[in-house]
């Protein structure tokens, strides 16, 4: 039987930092929604949800990030086979083996600059124009 199961938020506290990095550095004043990308990966256990994991890898775009930390050499782990994930891992890719398993999940970030823009967004009107991209 398929059903549908809600998701847990897991946001790792390097997100928000790259989230910081990117708002001085890239998008300033901007309010421009921006491409993002998550994880998940069916959870093992029927009583603890599904998460989607976000870390500062979610703001790479093509492999690059616009932290100032050296970039990977990472290999999509949906795609990689084992030997290729081994092959990244020793390459110094250390999150690689981590995210065995995990699939990536395309995103958007819209980012407000108050709290009355974060509290007029139509949410209703957001949702309804994803759905509809589908």
């Amino acid at each position: 039987m398929i059903k549908f199961a809600p998701l847990q938020s897991c946001v790792d506290a390097s997100f928000w930092s790259e989230l910081g990095e990117h708002k001085l550095h890239a998008l300033r004043l901007s309010e421009a929604p921006v491409g993002i990308h998550g994880w998940i990966g069916p959870s093992r256990y029927s009583e603890v949800p599904s998460q989607l994991q976000l870390d500062s890898e979610s703001f790479a775009v093509n492999g690059s990030s616009s932290s100032s930390q050296p970039e990977s050499s990472c290999i999509s782990c949906d795609a990689a086979a084992p030997e290729d994930q081994k092959q990244a891992f020793a390459a110094g890719c250390h999150h690689t083996l981590a995210r065995v398993g995990l699939h990536t999940v395309p995103g958007t970030l819209l980012n407000t600059n108050t709290l009355q823009g974060f509290r007029t967004l139509d949410r209703q009107l957001l949702l309804r124009q994803v759905g509809e991209g589908f």
